[in-house]
């Protein structure tokens, strides 16, 4: 029986996203950036997403990355706190939920970074960061330790909450579309038709949340393209310790309908 799922593929991102001289010279400085990371993001296809409901990323939200840290400890040390591995964290995070089938835990996504086929990609990296970091530091090393786990912790979290909000927004009845290099290079967190959706959490270091984004969708994809609409769903920053933040029912519905009525103007 032919899987009933939509698939995305990166060549659906460029041909909907990249045809403007300023996207398209986004998408060249990045496919020259770093090698492997082009071919492993260029080579991937969302399907799998696409099966996702919003309780199955509601039964993994009692799955606690950050575990006993603190922001006071995870943010000592900057050369965690900033760091990037060479591949963005939500490739990464796609490409753990093809493999797996569906929504992971944290400890599952722990355990599939460190595959030997895959330790390239995260884990030998961030391991190579907190040596380096603790020698510079003269730290503990379990402290430094914890501090990576808090940094990789966060952006899960904030793709659970992307997840979540796209099953959603699924569910009622919007056929919205994802692919990690919408996200990564174009801050398109999912779109339907012409319409951009993205989502952050409200942050007073950045002009956007949602793990620190400064620059939004429509600063790189609105300009040559007026037929583009963008809906952008803001929320506050959570105050509760050790769990995911899900946007509100209330923000859900009022998006949904923002989508709907930028889809018909």
């Amino acid at each position: 029986m032919p899987d009933p799922r939509p698939t995305t593929t990166a060549q659906d991102v460029l041909d909907h996203f990249a045809r403007t001289p300023g996207t398209e010279r986004e998408y060249r400085a990045w496919a020259g950036y770093r090698p492997g990371v082009t071919e492993r993001v260029m080579a991937h296809d969302s399907r799998a997403v696409y099966g996702v409901s919003s309780s199955d990323v509601e039964k993994v939200t009692s799955d606690h990355p950050l575990g006993d840290i603190r922001s006071r400890n995870a943010y000592k040390f900057k050369g965690v706190a900033d760091w990037r591995p060479g591949f963005a964290f939500t490739h990464l995070f796609h490409f753990a939920l093809e493999q797996v089938g569906g929504v992971f835990s944290f400890q599952d996504f722990r355990t599939w970074a460190g595959e030997p086929d895959r330790r390239w990609m995260i884990w030998d990296p961030a391991h190579k960061k907190v040596r380096e970091e603790q020698q510079r530091a003269g730290a503990d090393w379990y402290e430094v330790r914890d501090a990576m786990s808090w940094r990789v912790g966060l952006f899960y979290y904030s793709f659970l909450r992307e997840l979540y909000t796209v099953a959603r927004l699924r569910e009622a009845g919007l056929d919205m579309r994802v692919h990690p290099l919408a996200d990564a290079l174009f801050r398109a967190d999912a779109w339907h038709g012409r319409v951009v959706f993205e989502m952050h959490v409200a942050n007073t270091r950045y002009r956007s949340g949602g793990a620190g984004r400064k620059t939004s969708a429509q600063d790189i994809l609105a300009p040559g393209r007026p037929d583009l609409r963008f809906v952008s769903l803001e929320m506050e920053k959570q105050r509760a310790f050790g769990r995911v933040h899900l946007p509100e029912e209330a923000q859900l519905q009022d998006c949904a309908e923002r989508i709907r009525a930028a889809t018909a103007s």
